[in-house]
């Protein structure tokens, strides 16, 4: 065990340095549950008030003004995957406020066959990842957060482990309606206990996000930059020139490589203010729309809508997103008193 948590460490500043992901990223930081994030443009990292949903992915956000509430979030993805989150803010004590939560991802049902393809049997695997986190304010606008996760993954009898930090920071300017933001997640190093798992750290997830408001204006403005440790997400070949089958000449792409790196970083969104309990969010994500086309169709890949409403002391939020021109996902989430289930 010492020489896992050893090789954690090495692996955690290792990926302080380095840009480039050791092993397979982990759906939980990459899928935002809350449907208020996702129809936004994804996760949220800005907000112009206590979002106990989007806590679960900006430790920043975790707030007094959620205490004692529990936060559930749950999408049905693609192919029989699943994913979840819940947390619970306990209050605040010595200026500190604290929070634990847990995130899940299921991948789903495979078949397994032996050497000849035959099915013999069925698996699966999944992801869990628990998490504790302590916030501060540092004056009546600035709020610094630090969390500790620990998370295992399994597929089949494989399983391997994951230790890390995440780190956030909110700043709040109420006479101006604006609300600025950013986190570090997904800052960890995975470990193997079982099986022929990967050994290293991730890579880390640095997001800056804006959220502004008007006086006279029923809506709100959002936006997110994202992975910007990584300056060029498109996959290999993207900008290549493509070659005429009858000619063998080279044509250009005709993508503005410059452009399209950067958009790739951005996602937008709008929120209108119908009423004090009800809201409509629609956002677009163009790293989302550019990677999941399909022999050049897109539909309307990239593409969000939500709402979100308050019934009594109950607060619901739903959205359903395009990932794929085959089909869109669902995201619920529900937030509740803990006094509703005494």
């Amino acid at each position: 065990m010492k020489s896992h948590v050893l090789a954690w460490g090495i692996a955690l500043c290792a990926s302080a340095v380095s840009a480039q992901t050791v092993v397979s990223p982990w759906a939980v930081f990459d899928v935002p549950t809350d449907p208020r994030s996702a129809a936004l443009g994804g996760r949220l990292v800005a907000s112009l008030e206590p979002d106990a949903h989007a806590a679960l992915y900006q430790p920043a956000f975790v707030d007094s003004a959620n205490a004692q509430r529990i936060a559930f979030d749950h999408v049905r993805y693609f192919g029989g995957m699943n994913a979840s989150g819940v947390g619970y803010t306990w209050g605040t004590r010595n200026g500190w406020t604290w929070e634990t939560g847990a995130r899940f991802t299921g991948y789903g049902a495979f078949d397994e066959t032996d050497a000849s393809g035959n099915v013999v049997g069925e698996f699966s695997g999944g992801e869990t990842v628990l998490q504790g986190t302590a916030s501060r304010a540092l004056n009546n606008r600035w709020r610094v957060a630090a969390r500790g996760i620990l998370g295992m993954r399994n597929l089949d009898r494989e399983t391997a482990g994951l230790m890390g930090l995440e780190l956030g920071a909110h700043g709040l300017f109420a006479d101006q309606n604006l609300a600025v933001g950013a986190a570090l997640t997904g800052w960890a190093g995975q470990f193997n206990i079982d099986g022929n798992q990967p050994t290293g750290p991730l890579q880390p997830n640095l997001q800056i996000g804006l959220a502004k408001g008007f006086a006279h204006a029923p809506f709100q403005l959002h936006l997110r930059l994202s992975d910007l440790l990584t300056w060029d997400l498109a996959p290999p070949g993207t900008y290549d020139p493509l070659i005429d089958p009858l000619t063998g000449e080279s044509i250009p792409s005709g993508k503005w490589a410059f452009g399209d790196r950067l958009m790739r970083h951005v996602g937008l969104g709008t929120e209108l203010i119908l009423s004090e309990s009800l809201r409509l969010q629609f956002g677009f994500d163009y790293r989302r729309r550019a990677e999941l086309a399909a022999n050049g169709r897109t539909g309307t890949n990239g593409f969000s809508i939500g709402t979100s409403f308050a019934v009594k002391q109950f607060q619901l939020r739903l959205s359903r997103n395009t990932y794929h021109f085959a089909g869109s996902s669902t995201h619920l989430a529900l937030n509740i008193p803990l006094s509703a289930w005494l």
